[in-house]
């Protein structure tokens, strides 16, 4: 059975009546896309710092100052890329839904089953950058690794004061805990650091448990209550993300507890139980290098996708490609807090 080789535009058209999964960190952290012309991906950073401006006399001339400290930064992303084949046998077998006895003609099979390929690949690469930026966000670097790619750390320079677990006395399951004055400590630190004020405060289940049922915190509650201060406990709807309220001062508190599956399906935390994560503006970016493809004509594009026939081993196939890299640029505006040991 011949088959009609679908280009670029058509598949993409395909892909445009399936939208993205929304996604935790990169929403909350990486508002802005950068697409590169090169395959490596370059920032310039500044540190403006906190100068005073110099006195003089009205007299004399102004006093030169010297230009706030700028370091260029060089990365070369992973590669990502999926294929999968497109089965000619697949499309003669009933599909789940469809009527007993077959009410779809071949070609709307084979149809459908280029849209599950597409949405299948658009959903993991999706899902390997929403890990990039949890990554990025909590640890301040991404180590990438893979079969065929050798193990590689990219460090984005944050203070490696930023991650600290608590001694046994502080943690949060302790009678001895005082979370509100530990996160009030950690958003002064991250305000020294990074000039940045804390927005939001992230738990982690285990770490959600333990904040609520603390003496601090639960004394706190019962004098806010009526007040325009909102904050609430307890919420069983079983979403992967529940929003609290906003502690002092406007800062928002949430429990997030998503996951994702490995190579052999066993179930992956993006977050590990146990830990917070403090978020203020990192002022992330979505960054992508040029796509190494000539039908790509080596443009930087989020996701580059195709449909080519093979000789050998005869087939159709759909191809994906996309190389990103999450870029939190401003590292300090984060940190990550083992709170329960």
């Amino acid at each position: 059975m011949a088959f009609e080789i679908l280009e670029t535009r058509e598949l993409a058209g395909v892909l445009r009546n399936f939208p993205p999964k929304s996604s935790y960190w990169l929403d909350l952290c990486f508002p802005r896309a950068y697409f590169s012309q090169s395959e490596k991906i370059d920032f310039d950073v500044v540190d403006q710092g906190r100068r005073l401006a110099p006195f003089v006399a009205p007299n004399v001339q102004g006093q030169p100052m010297l230009a706030d400290k700028q370091d260029i930064r060089s990365f070369t992303p992973a590669y990502i890329k999926p294929k999968d084949p497109v089965d000619p046998r697949r499309v003669l077998l009933r599909r789940a839904g469809e009527a007993y006895g077959g009410d779809m003609t071949p070609q709307q099979r084979r149809d459908a089953i280029v849209a599950d390929i597409l949405v299948s690949h658009r959903d993991m690469i999706d899902r390997r950058l929403e890990w990039m930026a949890a990554e990025a966000i909590q640890r301040g670097q991404v180590t990438i690794s893979g079969e065929n790619y050798p193990t590689v750390t990219v460090g984005f320079g944050r203070n490696a004061a930023n991650e600290k677990t608590l001694t046994l006395a502080a943690r949060w399951n302790q009678t001895t805990a005082t979370p509100l004055t530990d996160i009030s400590n950690w958003a002064n630190e991250m305000l020294t650091r990074s000039g940045r004020r804390l927005r939001r405060v992230t738990l982690s289940p285990t770490a959600s448990t333990n904040f609520f049922n603390n003496e601090q915190v639960q004394k706190s509650l019962e004098t806010r209550r009526g007040s325009l201060t909102r904050l609430e406990g307890y919420n069983v709807s079983g979403e992967n993300v529940i929003v609290h309220g906003q502690l002092e001062g406007g800062v928002e508190l949430v429990t997030y507890k998503d996951f994702y599956h490995d190579n052999v399906g066993g179930q992956v935390p993006f977050m590990t139980d146990g830990d917070v994560v403090l978020t203020g503006d990192v002022d992330g970016v979505r960054a992508f290098g040029a796509i190494m493809d000539d039908d790509a004509n080596y443009q930087s594009l989020q996701i580059f996708q195709k449909m080519f026939k093979s000789d050998d081993p005869s087939g159709i196939f759909i191809l994906s490609q996309s190389a990103p890299l999450m870029i939190p640029t401003v590292p300090d505006a984060s940190m990550l807090i083992h709170v329960n040991g």
